[in-house]
């Protein structure tokens, strides 16, 4: 048997069992996840004691329908839900098999109302979710592991240490600027390694996060934005008197940006990290980060165009329904449609973002140049 082993380990090529090692490690990487989406579902289905419970519509007759209760208290039970208003438009019209939750409601003792809710989202959206890590485990391949990894811990800063510090009203725009940062570097390590390239775009996003920051300061002093027309924020303040409406808002404004401020500077690095290969071996130190520069400038305005187009859409994609609603309103000027707090807050949002983004470009591509001229080697 010894020799049997002796003579399969001859045969073996130690470079080989490296690549089967790293395919392998990153396989368990993807089982981890689909296993943390299994037990997502296992809690999603957990049995539920709250006011608001899954149910199944059995039958529908005009205005009543007939639900049954999935679990809870009243698990298994039967029970006859009337419909508050036929003509109004705000009530969700279940048909036969629906699933929907529903709002019980113990008067006494004795009695419980029962009101339908809403349908029931989380199935339809946690087989689409299932269905998208399939697909890009097979199409991204280590490198998409690699970034839901990198992704699975910035949600856990965000929902473990920022939202739970966002209760405590002090520091809180220092505190978002310090996890923003901590995420970036996680997150740009994982995907690009301990490489130039990586800490270039680390560099990048410093600079851009932190011009998103003293530009929302600055927007929100002197155009007086307070943060009290987002009606999220106001909800907030309902249950939570003590929060720091400003510091919610800018916190929101700072996150929205980190993710095109990231995109951009791993571009711009990557670029350079490219064209550092292919240069003359001969050329000086300085004549290399004479080129590299002017190279990752031109790739930066580039990208530049392209990703404020990206901020500018997607807010304006949040505001739809309200530009919908100014663009009914003819006779309503322009000075009262932008100086309502409300228009302003997503002017601010879109304006930080893009200054965010005008200072990532020279600074990702100085650090770039720099780091691959004159820094460490990999």
């Amino acid at each position: 048997m010894k020799n049997f082993l002796k003579l399969i380990i001859n045969k073996i090529n130690l470079k080989e069992i490296k690549k089967i090692y790293q395919y392998i490690t990153w396989q368990k990487i993807f089982i981890a996840f689909l296993a943390l989406f299994i037990l997502l579902v296992f809690i999603r289905n957990s049995k539920i004691e709250g006011n608001v419970v899954r149910g199944k519509v059995l039958e529908v007759y005009d205005n009543i329908f007939s639900v049954g209760i999935l679990e809870g208290k009243y698990a298994k039970k039967k029970v006859s839900i009337k419909r508050e208003d036929q003509n109004n438009n705000w009530e969700i019209s279940p048909q036969k098999n629906d699933l929907i939750t529903v709002l019980q409601v113990e008067k006494d003792s004795q009695e419980t109302t029962f009101y339908i809710q809403d349908f029931e989202h989380t199935r339809g959206l946690f087989a689409f979710l299932l269905l998208f890590l399939i697909i890009f485990a097979l199409v991204a391949k280590k490198e998409g592991l690699r970034a839901l990894f990198a992704l699975s811990l910035s949600f856990f800063a965000i929902f473990k240490i920022l939202l739970p510090a966002a209760y405590n009203a002090d520091f809180l725009i220092l505190k978002t600027f310090i996890i923003a940062n901590a995420i970036a570097i996680l997150s740009l390590l994982i995907l690009l390694k301990f490489s130039r390239k990586a800490f270039a775009s680390i560099l990048g996003t410093f600079f851009g996060i932190t011009t998103a920051t003293f530009t929302v300061i600055l927007i929100s002093h002197f155009a007086k934005i307070t943060g009290l027309a987002n009606e999220d924020i106001r909800m907030l303040l309902i249950n939570s008197p003590q929060i720091n409406v400003k510091g919610i808002l800018f916190s929101g404004i700072i996150l929205s940006a980190l993710g095109a401020v990231m995109d951009t500077a791993v571009s711009i690095a990557s670029a350079i990290n490219e064209l550092s290969q292919s240069l003359d071996k001969n050329l000086s130190k300085l004549e290399k980060f004479k080129k590299l520069f002017t190279s990752g400038m031109n790739v930066g305005r580039d990208v530049l165009g392209s990703m404020i187009n990206t901020l500018i859409f997607a807010f304006t994609g949040s505001a739809f329904a309200i530009l919908v609603l100014f663009a009914g309103a003819h006779d309503l000027p322009l000075f009262e449609i932008l100086n309502y707090e409300f228009v302003s807050s997503d002017i601010m949002m879109a304006l930080s973002g893009s200054f965010a983004l005008t200072a990532t470009v020279p600074s990702t591509a100085l650090a770039g140049a720099l780091l691959e001229s004159y820094g460490f080697k990999k």
